[in-house]
């Protein structure tokens, strides 16, 4: 049309849309189980800007104090955001109850010997440094135990009996 003006073309303008960047995995030692008392490392097995958790946390890893599920996603170098990992539950293991020593006598006559028994568990560490379910006592001693179960949990120590080896 005459009287209409045009300017000349712009400069193209590239855009660039980036990849949506891989669904990251949580890595968890000990199939997500602990102790009470203990924790668990939750980490991202990518590396990001930055990190988000469905806890609210923003770091590529934390320490899990109680059984839960647990998500997360990280924005990769250009600031694109991954979509979630999949979930990863922590567990808390079962505790070990608190042994008991049965023996049938605490004292016993010098050069004799009495044997204490232990409640069942997985693993033994008597105050005497044995390991063994049975432990033979040949001195006066002050003894305690502490057991473990099959998920590596250890008891509280067992109440402390005292053996006495009398004087013939």
């Amino acid at each position: 049309d005459e009287g209409t003006c045009w300017s000349d073309p712009s400069i193209p303008l590239y855009i660039q849309v980036n990849p949506i960047p891989e669904k990251p995995e949580l890595l968890v030692q000990n199939k997500g189980g602990f102790c009470a008392g203990d924790s668990i490392l939750v980490q991202l097995n990518k590396i990001g800007l930055q990190y988000r958790w469905s806890t609210n946390d923003s770091t590529q890893y934390l320490y899990s104090h109680i059984a839960r599920s647990y998500e997360a996603k990280y924005q990769d170098s250009v600031g694109c955001w991954s979509p979630p990992s999949s979930p990863v539950q922590t567990i808390l293991f079962p505790p070990e109850p608190q042994p008991i020593i049965q023996v049938k006598n605490r004292q016993f006559c010098q050069g004799e010997s009495i044997t204490l028994h232990a409640t069942t568990a997985f693993e033994y560490a008597w105050s005497t440094r044995e390991h063994a379910d049975t432990i033979n006592v040949k001195i006066s001693n002050r003894i305690s135990l502490k057991t473990r179960n099959k998920y590596g949990c250890w008891s509280t120590p067992s109440k402390t009996i005292e053996v006495i080896a009398q004087e013939n």
